[in-house]
């Protein structure tokens, strides 16, 4: 289990802003924020949504807790 990636430029940064800035589904989450925001944990808690639910509320809490 880990992190590799975390918005810590401002470039990642605006990218995650500009995603978040729609609904993010489960089915494109991962591959959409691999890059931006890469962790486990993170992609393990996905599996329990459905494929077309909005993930946002999810990628904000753990980016807070971050």
């Amino acid at each position: 289990m880990g992190t590799w990636s975390q918005p810590n430029t401002e470039e990642k940064a605006a990218k995650l802003e500009r995603l978040m800035a729609k609904p993010l589904l489960k089915k494109d989450a991962s591959d959409m924020l691999y890059h931006l925001t890469g962790d486990d944990d993170l992609f393990d808690f996905f599996e329990e949504f459905e494929e077309d639910a909005d993930v946002r509320l999810l990628v904000r809490f753990h980016l807070e807790r971050a």
